[in-house]
């Protein structure tokens, strides 16, 4: 796989893994490069109170001395956002957030994207809460290599 699309490849994995994680069926999951992310986000929290989105990775390269880049720790992130309100009427969801977002986890745990050698692994604090003053948001973030 070339470098300049290993971090997209990454990204679409993690979203195709989430939508076939049986215990987020029904939810949208979405990632930053969808062409309405906006317009699926807010259709989300309207229709059932709660979106995941899969943020872009984040790369870097520890090893400064060598000739060329290798991007030895990729950083991803998860948004599980809420809007309580809607999520927790009749016609929402009902799952809350932090729920959802440690069902990203254990979908996410030691996930082994095709093509990829190595392993997801969970940063730390791999569950956090993001302050909003609408929404209840905890972002989950996972890493490459070390």
């Amino acid at each position: 796989m070339s470098v300049e699309n290993y971090s997209d490849a990454l990204q679409e994995h993690v979203v195709r893994r989430l939508r076939g994680w049986g215990e987020l069926a029904g939810m949208e999951i979405s990632h930053e490069e969808d062409k309405d992310l906006v317009k699926n986000i807010q259709n989300s929290l309207l229709k059932l109170g709660i979106a995941i989105i899969v943020g872009a990775p984040a790369e870097d390269c520890s090893a400064k001395q060598i000739p060329t880049p290798v991007y030895d720790r990729v950083t991803i992130t998860v948004d599980v956002v809420e809007n309580v309100l809607f999520n927790r009427a009749a016609s929402g969801s009902q799952q809350p957030c932090k729920v959802v977002a440690k069902r990203c986890v254990s979908a996410l745990w030691l996930f082994r994207p095709e093509g990829f050698s190595g392993v997801l692994v969970a940063d730390t604090p791999v569950i956090r809460t993001i302050s909003s003053e609408q929404y209840s948001i905890y972002r989950v973030t996972f890493k490459t290599g070390e």
